[in-house]
């Protein structure tokens, strides 16, 4: 029953290919939502200690809190629960901080898939 690959049937290719196909389409998905679980109990964890200590949290950990809470989006939808702002921060400083946070990461992201688009694009009119 075991053949080599030079014995497959065309149909033996054709699931083979079939299922390649299936687990390259299946397979982001998969990164990306555990890779926001992850993002998002980092952000969880970091967010319940700044609230913890004594120290308000300033403009550094507002930058990392924003840089990482887009990514948390799948996981939120997911239904995890995750505190995305410190309550007990310095104020301007840390709102600062987030936004150019939550800015820098949208244009990283948005940038390389913008960079990607086109770059798709141009090898389908590209002869």
């Amino acid at each position: 029953m075991n053949a080599s690959p030079a014995e497959w049937s065309g149909e033996m290719v054709a699931r083979r290919g079939a299922l390649a196909r299936g687990w390259r389409r299946v397979r982001p998905l998969l990164f990306l939502i555990a890779g926001s679980w992850l993002i998002a109990s980092l952000l969880d964890y970091s967010a319940r200690t700044a609230s913890a200590h004594e120290a308000p949290a300033g403009f550094s950990m507002g930058l990392l809190h924003g840089a990482c809470m887009p990514a948390t989006w799948p996981a939120l939808a997911l239904g995890k629960e995750v505190v995305i702002y410190a309550v007990k921060n310095e104020g301007r400083s840390y709102d600062l901080g987030y936004t150019l946070g939550v800015n820098l990461c949208g244009a990283l992201f948005f940038g390389m898939w913008f960079w990607r688009w086109q770059k798709w694009r141009q090898s389908r009119t590209s002869p």
